[in-house]
């Protein structure tokens, strides 16, 4: 039967080994390592990141530096960054999914303003008349119709994929994007005429 104190102990232990790191963990741990096929590891603890080398062998390269932050160390090479973004031909489902992305934070924005206005006591009809009426007017009609146009209609082209996965082919999936962006255009620009 334990007594409260050894089970104190015990929490109290668990607790400190729970904030230590890995690294210290393993340190202590090295120096209580048992022989094992008459491989003896006697170490003592250690608290250097000089020892983490000899510890973690595969952790390091022969130009690492113990005790620097590997992302310091990267970063103090001078290496050019890959230029990723700028050279990747971006497929027409990936700028599809990109773009019904935007569309929904641009609607979700552009209903929180005319929410906003409205909480104000501004008049969100007459505001949009108003700039429905200027000369930028047709820019704006077609700035507003393209993400609702686009969304619902990838919605569409959705549940479609929904009832028929069949159609969830490179080919299909490059098509429908292409479509998509098609339809959601001509929808904008009639809106932004009339």
């Amino acid at each position: 039967q334990m007594c409260i104190r050894d089970r104190y102990q015990r929490r109290v232990r668990g607790a400190y080994l729970k904030s230590m790191s890995l690294v210290q963990l393993s340190r202590r741990s090295a120096a209580l390592t048992r022989p094992l096929n008459n491989l003896l590891i006697v170490r003592a603890q250690s608290t250097s990141a000089a020892a983490d080398k000899d510890l973690f062998p595969g952790a390091y390269s022969h130009r690492d530096s113990p005790g620097i932050k590997y992302t310091e160390q990267k970063r103090n090479q001078n290496r050019p960054v890959s230029p990723h973004i700028f050279i990747y031909a971006w497929p027409p489902a990936s700028l599809s999914s990109i773009a019904n992305r935007f569309s929904g934070i641009a609607m979700s924005v552009g209903m929180l303003g005319m929410g906003s206005v409205g909480l104000v006591g501004g008049d969100v009809s007459a505001m949009m008349a108003a700039i429905g009426a200027s000369s930028v007017g047709g820019l704006a009609k077609f700035s507003v119709a393209f993400p609702f146009s686009y969304h619902y209609v990838v919605g569409i082209r959705h549940l479609v994929w929904d009832r028929k996965p069949e159609m969830l082919t490179n080919e299909e999936v490059t098509k429908t994007s292409y479509g998509v962006f098609g339809v959601a255009g001509a929808i904008s620009l009639i809106a932004a005429v009339v």
